[in-house]
Parts: structure tokens; sequence; C-alpha cells
């Protein structure tokens, strides 16, 4: 309702493509630009006195002022998005981020068994048996209605969900059926089936379904933070941070 958006052809802003890099991805923004993750940062911003989570929580708690202020999505975005989950549903979200993750930023890209591991860590409890294993699982009594909703840009991973998960966590799976998804390292927005209304608005229809839930699963990625940026009371696990805590823990700054 903001008097200055009814006007579509009025130019706000415009910036020049150097400037949405150095905005987005450069170490010496005067202007403090929110983040998605560190990009090697971290030091040389002066915080070392913050812990990584620290940092997030900051870059999320500005983000999601901006977006409160200025962001308005289509009623047609939001229904959909609506859609993907019944409101009297508990859900867990999972964004298992594929293709080019490895090569901007230091992050990892994460084996989707370490999301069925946290997953089951949450939400089942084990049974046992005298002279067996832990081989019988009820689900805890908070989570016995949970909906699991996976947004990612690998069709191998879905495949991989359906073929080896368990049956009582895959009966419970929801995604986006028809989401154009890659099937190697190549990322969706350049494949030949990508359009750009399309990949935006699917990517988009992710981030408000996955803010709907209550738990998020996810490592660093724009996607994963966004949902944050878009409802802060979504519950963090984030799966990228837990692995880099173990692999570079002599960093300092961690």
């Amino acid at each position: 309702n903001n008097r200055i958006c009814k006007n579509k052809k009025k130019l706000l802003y415009e910036l020049e493509y150097n400037q949405l890099v150095l905005g987005i991805h450069g170490d010496s923004v005067p202007w403090g630009a929110v983040r998605a993750w560190t990009y090697g940062y971290f030091e040389k911003e002066g915080q070392k006195e913050l812990t990584i989570r620290e940092w997030y929580r900051d870059m999320r708690r500005k983000a999601a002022v901006i977006v409160r202020k200025y962001i308005r999505p289509q009623p047609w975005l939001l229904l959909r998005a609506s859609q993907q989950l019944q409101e009297e549903e508990c859900s867990i979200g999972m964004h298992i981020r594929e293709t080019d993750k490895t090569l901007s930023g230091g992050r990892l890209r994460i084996g989707i068994n370490l999301y069925l591991d946290q997953l089951l860590k949450l939400v089942v409890k084990p049974i046992y048996k005298i002279g067996s294993n832990f081989d019988e699982y009820h689900m805890k009594k908070q989570y016995k209605d949970t909906i699991f909703y996976v947004a990612t840009d690998s069709s191998k991973v879905i495949d991989e969900i359906m073929e080896t998960w368990p049956t009582y966590i895959v009966d419970r799976i929801r995604t986006q059926s028809s989401a154009i998804r890659s099937n190697s390292s190549e990322a969706v927005f350049v494949t030949a089936a990508h359009t750009h209304h399309r990949t935006n608005t699917e990517v988009l229809v992710d981030i408000y379904t996955m803010s709907q839930c209550s738990i998020l699963l996810h490592g660093r990625s724009a996607v994963s933070e966004a949902v944050f940026y878009t409802n802060p009371d979504v519950e963090s696990i984030d799966l990228d941070m837990d692995v880099s805590l173990t692999i570079r823990q002599e960093m300092q700054w961690f």
C-alpha cells in the first residue's frame, strides 16, 4: 500500500552491476549490506568478538526489518505457497542446496544422509527390545502429525530421498512436484528448461512455504536465509555450520 509503489513506472533506485556485486559480495560496504553468509570476511569486519551464530542472528534481524518494510508478495504467490501445506499441520522444512553450492563463499555440500540423521534425532525415538537393536522407531508425540517439506534444486536429491529414506518419513514428504530441478552440478538458472519467471516463482514459493514451518534444516544458502528474513520465528538447524565447526574448529572465530 506504499504510495510510491503504486507508480510502477517510477524508478526508485538505479544501481550498476558492479555496485550490486559489491553490495552483496563485498567485504567493505559502507552501508552494512546484509549477507547470506560470511564470504570469508567475518574477521575483516573487526567482529572477532562475535560468534558465527551471533553474526547470523544480527544479519537475519536486520534483513527481517527490511523485508517487513519493503517486500509485498502478490496474493497469488502467497496462495500458492499456502497450498503446499495445510494450516493445521505441524511442519519441518528442509532446504537441500546442491548443484554449484561449493563455488562461492567457502560453503560445503552436505550429504542428504546428514539431513536424515538430524531429522531422525529430532522427531523419532528408538524402541528397545531385549535381544535386539534399536530397530523400531516411534514418532515423538509432538511430531506425530508432522509434515516434512523439502526444497531442493536437485532432482537426484528427491530421487534419493524417495528411494532410501524410511517409509514413515517418505510418506510425510511434501515438495513442489512440478518444479524445475537440475540432474547435474549445473545450477537450475543455467539449464535449458529454465525461464526467469518460472524459476523465480518456484524459489519464492519454496521460501514462503518454508517460512510457515516451525523448524528449518538447512545449509548456507541465500534461499535458506530468505526464510528467516521472512519469518524470524522459524527455528534454525544449520547443518553447514555444524559441519564447518567440525572441519575448521581450529579457526579462532568459530
